[in-house]
């Protein structure tokens, strides 16, 4: 509720009350709520008046913040005259559940934010507005504040079964590992680095697949590596239409050049998921959906190796046979390049009766690059 004191009572007022401090009114008058600025919607307010006394108290249940969100932009500094006074003003944008709004920011305030861009800290910031202002009215600003509620929004991370592709101004942001790392070279444009593509995991097991478009790759490529865990920010979100999905998931991820991406360590994200598919469902499947799979299976017998030249380049592959472990059904699979050497190193290594075999992300009648191959893996 709005509270004013008239000026010829200022005088009387100004000793009693200050910003944060809890108060007993007593004695003061109602008013409709109107004039053009409303700093809250209460259809009433009230003014102070010569017998209104004003008594400090104590109430830890009031609390003394308005508006939370994250801060996803920042407008250049501008300019104007008020008074006959140059006054410096900056604009920033901040998003919650989905929907965004604009503040400018003046002062001390101007320079929190000011400091805190030129801090190239990587993780976008969490504020609070505490009675926020429309006008005139003082307000506070806190970034990153070390209270409860901006502490939890702060942990609140979305699940990739929950990522869609709307609405626009969504920012989401989760936790997950990357289970799977590589470049496209194919895709690579001249004097450009090659985009980068990855399958990131949540804690509950879901996956999705991310990509980095080449003018994006330099920011980060030095961030990120297979095997950890990161917070990711301020992501954009499309359908998952390549001819290649290494996941199911109906939308896939892209990078932007503002896309934020911090190392955590987290032992909630497990290590790697699987979904085996049974042979008989990949005899089945057809060849066109263009799904990668996962199979596991007994190293039944193994091929020549067949060396062969491509684009110049040694290139070699070996055809391999495994037995469903639910028995009745074998599975061809052919291993190209690192994949044959990683096989014949194994073997070698670890002279044994039987052999299990799992190919993570194994296309079905193609050859796909972003295969793992695992043998005799706890």
């Amino acid at each position: 509720m709005h509270a004013s004191v008239g000026k010829d009572l200022i005088s009387v007022f100004e000793s009693l009350i200050s910003e944060g401090v809890v108060y007993v009114f007593t004695y003061f008058g109602v008013s409709n709520n109107c004039g053009l600025y409303r700093t809250t919607s209460h259809q009433f307010r009230l003014f102070f008046q010569a017998r209104t006394t004003v008594l400090p108290s104590f109430c830890d249940a009031i609390p003394l913040y308005d508006v939370a969100g994250v801060m996803t932009g920042v407008e250049g500094e501008r300019k104007y005259v008020k008074d006959g006074k140059i006054i410096d003003m900056l604009v920033i944008h901040i998003e919650n559940d989905g929907l965004k709004l604009n503040v400018t920011v003046l002062g001390e305030m101007l320079d929190q934010i000011k400091d805190f861009v030129a801090s190239d800290e990587q993780q976008l910031p969490e504020v609070i507005f505490q009675f926020a202002r429309v006008k005139n009215i003082r307000g506070m600003l806190l970034i990153n504040p070390n209270v409860p509620e901006p502490v939890m929004f702060r942990k609140r991370y979305d699940l990739i079964k929950c990522i869609n592709a709307g609405p626009e101004h969504k920012v989401w942001k989760f936790i997950v590992r990357v289970i799977r790392l590589w470049t496209v070279s194919h895709f690579a444009n001249s004097g450009m680095k090659e985009p980068t593509e990855m399958v990131v995991l949540d804690e509950e097991g879901d996956t999705i697949q991310c990509a980095i478009k080449d003018i994006f790759v330099p920011i980060f490529e030095s961030l990120l590596t297979e095997g950890n865990v990161y917070v990711v920010t301020n992501f954009a979100v499309a359908l998952n239409t390549i001819k290649f999905k290494p996941t199911r998931h109906e939308f896939r991820i892209h990078f932007k050049r503002d896309t934020v991406v911090r190392p955590v360590q987290d032992s909630s994200v497990p290590l790697n998921e699987f979904n085996f598919v049974p042979f008989k469902k990949i005899h089945a499947e057809s060849r066109e959906d263009g799904y990668l799979v996962d199979v596991i299976g007994q190293l039944a017998s193994k091929g020549n190796l067949v060396e062969f030249t491509q684009d110049g380049k040694p290139s070699s592959y070996i055809t391999i046979e495994l037995d469903d472990l639910e028995g009745g059904q074998k599975l061809r699979v052919t291993l190209w390049q690192t994949f044959v050497l990683d096989l014949f190193k194994y073997l070698k290594e670890h002279p044994c009766l039987t052999y299990v075999v799992i190919l993570q992300r194994k296309s079905i009648g193609y050859q796909y690059t972003i295969c793992q191959l695992i043998a005799n893996n706890n």
